[in-house]
């Protein structure tokens, strides 16, 4: 069985190393024996579990700083490596990018696979200044000129990257974040209780949001869209671990009987999904929104729920266009209000639609790096890169 080094770019501490890395990781090892790499900023040395080997990689993975700690654990990092040869590096993110190149650079002698998998906008998370820019800029260079294959999370990502790189369009495929299969299958009974332990009705139309309050995200409009809104039978489930969404309800003067504000863990997300009627995604037409791949895209109609997004320039709109599911797409962000308003208890339907589910995308996956582990160094496959419609 062929070996893949997987790096990730996150620890057990994000949330996103549970609802990506770690179910992605268990989904290749179906093909593939892999072994994980993760990087983390505490003081843990490593250990084994049952099902993969971890190290650590202390410090942060920016360029100048990523050189200097990767030669720092250099020794640690080659012992950790000689458990096994392996046939590919997989790395995430830039930062997983990053140590990947280092690997293949100076480990490897450049005679193995790197594979790079970018899930977004680099320059997100932090400040847009000169001197992040630069770094950001020698960052993705190295890593991308490092890369022999590239997944990229939308169609938009894939034309900068290969544009700006003069990366090899053929080398480069497009996967929008998965979910977990079955895990938002629709429940009526759950729909049930949990609706009558928040003391909504039958007659309620109810909204849901699920995740950060990070400025693309757009939470205040529709918080202030919201608040607007004279139609009696909305209310809104909120699902956030941030506390300041406490605040933000104030600031607006959402009536505590409008609004249910809940905590919960990723295993359990979708008990409150069945209780909604309706998602909500509104993003801004960005560069960082037309780069993305929004997982609750897909989260909210693989639980069944409808839809109220605005156009923008992006893929999930295209395939809300292209597949048609229940819900109501906003020509622009500033008709949220009177669709609010608008909206009646026979708009309240079904979707029935799975899309972007992990084994489907792990299974195109598997295709393209058998190609490439089964193909030697100087013979490069040039197959059609992977699209999304």
């Amino acid at each position: 069985m062929k070996r893949i080094l997987y790096i990730s770019d996150l620890n057990e501490a994000a949330p996103l190393y549970h609802s990506q890395i770690l179910p992605q990781t268990v989904e290749l090892r179906r093909y593939f024996d892999v072994t994980m790499l993760k990087m983390t900023k505490n003081e843990e040395t490593g250990y084994i579990n049952d099902s993969f080997h971890y190290s650590s990689i202390k410090g942060d993975y920016y360029y100048y700083l990523a050189a200097i700690n990767f030669y720092r654990q250099k020794e640690s990092v080659n012992s950790f490596l000689k458990q096994g040869k392996f046939d590919l590096i997989y790395s995430r993110g830039l930062r997983g990018g990053l140590v990947g190149s280092f690997v293949k650079h100076y480990l490897y002698k450049n005679c193995i696979t790197l594979l790079n998998d970018t899930r977004g906008f680099s320059l997100d998370g932090m400040k847009n200044n000169f001197i992040n820019r630069v770094i950001l800029s020698k960052s993705e260079r190295f890593v991308f000129k490092s890369a022999d294959i590239l997944f990229l999370v939308s169609n938009y990502l894939k034309e900068k990257v290969c544009s700006q790189y003069q990366f090899d369009k053929n080398n480069a495929h497009v996967f929008p974040t998965f979910v977990a299969d079955n895990k938002f299958d629709f429940n009526e009974e759950n729909r049930a209780l949990i609706r009558k332990g928040m003391q909504l009705s039958d007659g309620d139309i109810v909204l849901l949001y699920s995740g950060n309050l990070a400025d693309y995200q757009n939470v205040e409009f529709f918080l202030k869209a919201y608040s607007r809104s004279t139609n009696p039978n909305l209310k809104m489930i909120f699902l956030t671990n941030a506390p300041e969404i406490n605040s933000l309800v104030n600031k607006y003067q959402i009536p505590a009987d409008k609004i249910r504000i809940r905590s919960a863990k990723y295993a359990d997300i979708e008990k409150y999904y069945h209780a909604a009627d309706f998602g909500l995604l509104i993003r801004d037409n960005t560069v960082t929104n037309k780069s993305a791949a929004p997982t609750k895209f897909s989260e909210y109609l693989n639980a069944g729920l409808s839809i109220i997004i605005n156009d923008i320039e992006s893929d999930y709109v295209r395939q809300f266009k292209r597949l048609k599911p229940e819900g109501f797409l906003l020509p622009k962000k500033e008709d949220l209000t009177a669709c609010f308003n608008s909206i009646t208890k026979s708009d309240v339907k079904r979707n029935n639609l799975k899309i972007n589910t992990l084994a489907g995308i792990v299974k195109e996956q598997r295709d393209i790096l058998k190609t490439w582990l089964n193909s030697s160094s100087t013979d490069k496959p040039m197959a059609p890169a992977r699209q999304m419609t």
